[in-house]
């Protein structure tokens, strides 16, 4: 069984997390869902994982969302927080990761 997912973002969205934060692979919840993204109405997305983040990719993430919307910080974290950081499913590709088998497959 599948334990942990994760996206690739692709094209000029994948080139500006790199410049966000430095990557743009990134842990996500798993299945998607549909979400409200700005500028293209409800959409597939998959969640990023919070969680997963560091305090210092939080912070740099919130100060992209201030810039990019114009928001305060504290509407940019509590929107993180309440609603989430979609990423939209055309623009990813999907990785699966497997846990390590025990030993060699018989």
């Amino acid at each position: 069984m599948p334990t942990e997912y994760s996206v690739v973002i692709r094209g000029p969205r994948g080139d500006e997390w790199k410049k966000v934060i430095g990557r743009s692979t990134f842990p996500v919840q798993f299945p998607p869902v549909l979400a409200h993204l700005p500028g293209h109405g409800q959409q597939p997305a998959y969640m990023l994982d919070i969680p997963s983040l560091t305090k210092e990719e939080f912070r740099c993430i919130a100060e992209h969302l201030m810039r990019k919307f114009r928001l305060k910080e504290k509407e940019a974290i509590q929107e993180m927080r309440d609603r989430g950081i979609p990423i939209w499913l055309a623009e990813t590709t999907l990785l699966i990761h497997f846990p390590p088998t025990p030993g060699p497959l018989k």
